[in-house]
């Protein structure tokens, strides 16, 4: 092999994830004296098990478990089947329901092996309502988004989140989790903390972890990616990132390699266990058919008929608040019947909380799928165009205000338009579902679809209701068989409409609170059946309706038309990571259009001649939020002599806070950027003589379970301009590979998001399963007229037969160092270690991999299982890492977006960080970002990267400045990455061990190196191990 003498940093830096040439006798590398001081680290490979029983060995009494599937679709069987037999008790069970008596999570039940569940609805298990009620077990429900969001944010890092879903209900003020054998309440919960974000109310939720998640998935690799099928993944998902151990059945394993890593569902790094499925039952809860004309006539009694005739005439009333281009969700029961009454050539799309988009009629007996059900559980199909996510994106929809209208049923409606739904007190205990959700979502107007009265003729709507809350001033209108009334949160109650042959008197005697009558009071209207054009027709609705922002996707020819309307002032979100996946059609659009004063957030500023580089030297941006400016020495300059403002935010922090505008969550907890100045205060701009003129107010700043954490808000913007890869017609997108990156987040995040694809194809050529971005969020779409794809760094695999650049004097003893560094790092690399390299120094480590080491590389801009830099024949302009280097992947690689990347490694699912370092204070604090008074660059992922809880953080440096001023020091002086964060520091001279209250150990020193030495070159105190020992190295 060329040793590092002859070679430069380029040549070693070969991204490899596996080594194949090393030791001169077996050409392998070989560990040598490895130190015992080095931190145990909790690493995993998916194991590939024969039995279920096998698989549920290690699950004791007591354990918690999150169980995927939504009713009984895609639930569990086999890993549920095991759990029953093995006979462990006193469960905590997280799963959205109980399931039914005889199957899944019921049969745990039924046995009494859970001592409590935490779900969203029950009312398919009697037996466990009865055991809630007599005191037999414990129960805490939680409105189905909060309970998808909180298992997203346990496996992303994220302590607590705000959500608006639950407040001024019993979720936020407190409900009864047990009661005792008489009925009476022994436990409850503790109101939960609320907060205003713009003039709004909000609830703080806290992340869900557990011991095991036991999760059914359609597909494995032999690496153990996961893919689900159409509305089986539900759940599923977010409970694979949320639990110490995960164990997936699935119906079939394939090899590595047969699983496209753009089209993982779930990423190997999150698995755990696996088996193939060995019962499979997949039994459907509600088999529903498409009725049709040859379908035999129900014969029905007067009083069903005259009940029948009631909930037609309100869902043809409902069916007017229907308008082309509209998303809607329709309840259980009497709203969904609407759909039936949507006219021929109008464009409704149906959402269902369970993760489906574009739902159609029921099925025939050849069509149903027990994978393909809607949130009644019962069998559905898809329209042309339809996408399936999971249940945390789902929610995402919701709490987002993607949905125009939701339509549901109710018990009570108060006069300023609270919603009782869910319960009724004394009897059958059901569970809200997602109607907390629904009810609470933005910019979604809320129709409530019911009887006037009980069926004892008490009317339903009331001054105040008695019932338990769905949620408080949540309704816009309601529909009766009597009248439709208008809502609004302060004055009350209008009546609008009122039905032929009903009174006024006869309504106010009904309606249990006082209302206003409309100026222009009008019949009660309705959709009519014409019989020339066969199909259902509108009458012209009433004008006080509240109108509705909705959208279609549009398809334009131009970038120019494309981008006609953005404006002097505008906010823009703008995807991209360095140049892969950067709109330049749009960017050239905006340049060309000359707006002025823009606030863009993007990861990054572009190059001085590429991308975003256009609009800053031209002067078009006002104020730039991002990560990194480093490849643009123009934001740098502008910045210093007052010209822009600059938002520096670490890369993981801005895709989650890109991430939270687009699903409706108004701030979260992060750990990164504590008691940096991103927590304290930082310039936004300076003066022309380089004053700071405007700063950050500091952020607040809170513990939970001894860590902490600080609030970060949303972002949500004017318009987003976006690069896919493909769009069908009906606006969904794909992405390739790294170019995902920011790109997701950001399409849900604006107001109009304009998206130009490489390639536009019919509705239906994209399947639902594969859909990256669903439709509901694209606004315009565009071919893209400008395709340079512009590769920032382009670097080669070097191989025996590539010409050795020869080193001497100063750069060759600096590839010594280097290379002495790098050997010493990659002791720290474990069989079926997850990792990640930073740039420079860190990366060479990966060079010194033993042949036969699984260790899978990790790289921020959205891949796992980096590979060798390219050949020229295979290099990719969509695949790069995040040092913009062009790259490779190893087999059972997957691409994910920038916001599941940070979510991994705030997650703390990496087991080792290598970073390089400026400065390592003596309690284990990093600088390594920018030096004052030079080049602003930014912190990219490395404050994102150093604030995770369970990964190692070794940093690596030289021990000393070019001007020997030591690199290891009693307090940092350059601006902190982070705050006792570093675990081990390694440098040329010696390997220490850091304790973030007893300081530094020295645990390995150099050869040639003396104690005295070390004292003298490292500015501050530090213990010497017992067992000190020489430097090891690979």
């Amino acid at each position: 092999m060329k040793t590092g003498i002859a070679l430069a940093w380029r040549v070693l830096s070969h991204g490899t994830s596996r080594v194949v040439t090393g030791h001169a006798n077996t050409g392998k590398y070989h560990a040598g004296g490895i130190s015992q001081f080095h931190t145990s680290l909790a690493h995993h490979k998916p194991t590939f098990l024969t039995s279920s029983r096998e698989a549920v060995a290690d699950i004791h009494d007591g354990a918690s478990i999150l169980v995927g599937g939504f009713g009984i679709c895609g639930i569990p069987e086999s890993l549920i089947a095991a759990l029953v037999e093995k006979g462990v008790k006193d469960l905590t069970i997280y799963s959205n329901d109980a399931g039914v008596h005889d199957f899944g999570i019921g049969l745990l039940i039924e046995r009494k092996q859970v001592k409590r569940v935490v779900g969203s609805y029950m009312a398919e298990n009697p037996e466990f309502g009865r055991q809630y009620f007599h005191g037999e077990c414990e129960l805490e429900l939680t409105p189905q988004g909060t309970l998808a969001e909180r298992l997203r944010a346990g496996g992303a890092g994220i302590p607590a989140f705000y959500t608006p879903s639950g407040y001024g209900t019993m979720i936020h003020l407190g409900r009864t989790l047990r009661f005792d054998a008489n009925h009476n309440p022994v436990i409850r919960t503790k109101p939960k903390e609320s907060r205003e974000f713009d003039g709004k109310n909000y609830v703080l939720e806290e992340g869900i972890t557990a011991d095991f998640a036991l999760i059914k998935a359609y597909k494995a690799d032999r690496a153990g990616n996961l893919m689900f099928r159409k509305t089986a993944r539900n759940f599923n998902v977010p409970m694979c990132k949320a639990a110490s151990t995960t164990i997936a059945e699935v119906e079939e394993i394939v090899e590595t390699g047969e699983i496209d890593g753009d089209d993982v569902h779930v990423p190997h790094i999150y698995v755990q266990r696996i088996i193939q499925c060995e019962r499979l039952e997949k039994r459907i809860h509600k088999i529903t058919l498409h009725q049709d004309d040859k379908t035999p006539v129900r014969t029905l009694t007067e009083a069903a008929k005259e009940k029948e005739r009631i909930r037609e005439k309100i869902v043809k009333r409902v069916a007017l608040e229907f308008r082309d281009g509209m998303y809607a969700n329709l309840g259980i029961g009497m709203p969904v019947m609407a759909a039936d009454y949507i006219p021929e050539g109008m464009r409704i799309i149906l959402h269902s909380e369970n993760g489906v988009l574009g739902l159609g009629r029921f099925p025939t007996e050849e069509e149903v799928d027990a994978d393909l059900i809607n949130a009644g559980k019962e069998t559905v199909t898809v329209v042309p165009g339809a996408s399936f996510f999971a249940s945390d994106e789902s929610f995402a929809i919701i709490r987002g205000g993607h949905l125009q209208l939701t339509v549901l049923g109710g018990m009570q409606v108060s006069q300023f338009g609270d919603l009782a739904n869910w319960v009724v007190p004394g009897k059958r205990l059901n569970g809200m579902g997602g109607a907390m959700d629904l009810v609470a979502a933005p910019r979604t107007k809320v129709v409530i679809a019911m009887t006037h009265c009980t069926k004892t003729g008490e009317s339903k709507i009331m001054k105040e209701c008695t019932y338990p809350l769905t949620g408080k001033h949540c309704v816009d209108m309601i529909v009766t068989e009597k009248a439709v009334f208008n809502v609004d949160k302060e004055k009350g109650l209008t009546v609008v409409e009122i039905a032929d042959g009903v009174s006024m008197e006869d309504l106010k005697q009904t309606t249990d609170c006082e209302f206003h009558v409309a100026e222009d009071l009008k019949p009660m209207r309705s959709v009519y059946w014409d019989v020339k054009s066969s199909n259902w027709i509108c009458e012209r609705p009433c004008l006080l309706h509240t109108s509705p922002t909705h959208h279609k996707s549009t398809f334009l020819t131009s970038s120019r038309e494309a981008v006609a309307d953005i404006h002097d002032g505008a906010s823009i979100l703008v995807g991209g990571f360095g140049a892969a996946g950067v709109p330049e059609s749009l960017i050239a659009a905006l340049v060309e259009k000359g707006v002025k004063d823009l606030t863009v957030y993007s990861n990054d500023a572009g190059m001085p001649d590429y991308g975003l580089g256009h609009l800053i030297a031209r002067n078009q941006m006002k104020r730039f939020v991002g990560s990194y400016v480093g490849e643009n020495p123009e934001v740098s300059r502008k910045y210093y002599a007052g010209e822009i403002e600059l938002e520096l935010v670490p890369q993981g922090s801005l895709a989650e806070r890109i991430r939270a505008g687009g699903a409706g969550i108004p701030a979260f907890y992060t750990p990164s950027g504590y008691g940096t100045m991103i927590h304290l205060g930082r310039t936004l701009r300076f003066d022309a003589n380089h004053n700071p003129v405007l700063r950050t107010e500091p952020k607040e700043a809170r513990d939970f379970k001894g860590k902490n954490y600080l609030l970060e808000e949303a972002i949500t913007a004017d318009f987003a301009l976006i690069k896919a890869y493909k769009a069908d017609r009906a606006g969904n997108l794909i992405f390739r590979k790294a170019a995902r990156n920011f790109n997701v987040p950001m399409c849900k995040a604006a107001s109009t998001t304009i998206a130009e694809v490489e390639e536009i194809v019919e509705t239906g050529e994209i399947d639902g399963d594969d859909v990256h971005v669903p439709h509901i969020y694209v606004h315009r779409v565009i071919q893209c007229e400008v395709l340079e794809r512009r590769i920032h760094k382009l670097v080669l695999h070097h191989d025996d037969q590539t010409p050795v650049t020869t080193l001497s004097g100063t750069a060759l003893k600096d590839e010594h160092i280097r290379e002495r560094i790098a050997r010493r790092v990659a002791l720290e690399f474990r069989h079926g270690m997850y990792a990640n390299l930073g740039i420079g120094m860190p990366m060479i480590a990966a060079d010194h991999i033993p042949e036969g080491m699984r260790v899978t590389l990790h790289s921020e801009n959205g891949l796992l299982g980096l590979g060798r830099f390219p050949t020229e024949e295979e290099v990719d302009a969509d695949l790069i890492n995040a040092g913009k280097e062009t790259v490779t992947v190893i087999p059972g690689a997957s691409f994910f977006a920038s916001d599941e990347s940070f979510a991994i490694v705030r997650g703390s699912h990496i087991h080792l960080t290598v970073l390089g370092g400026m400065q390592v204070s003596q309690f284990g604090d990093l600088a390594n970002w920018v030096v004052p008074g030079k080049k602003m660059k930014g912190m990219g992922g490395a404050m994102d990267l150093v604030a995770t809880t369970g990964t190692k953080v070794v940093v690596t440096m030289t021990h000393c400045t070019k001007t020997n001023e030591s690199k290891i020091r009693g307090e940092c002086t350059y601006p902190l990455t982070g705050k006792h964060c570093v675990d081990m520091v390694i440098t040329e001279k010696a390997v220490f061990k850091v304790d973030k209250e007893e300081g530094l150990t020295l645990i390995e020193i150099a050869d040639g190196v003396s104690m005295e030495e070390l004292k003298r070159t490292t500015d501050c105190e530090f213990h010497v191990a017992e067992d000190l020992k020489p430097m090891g190295s690979i």
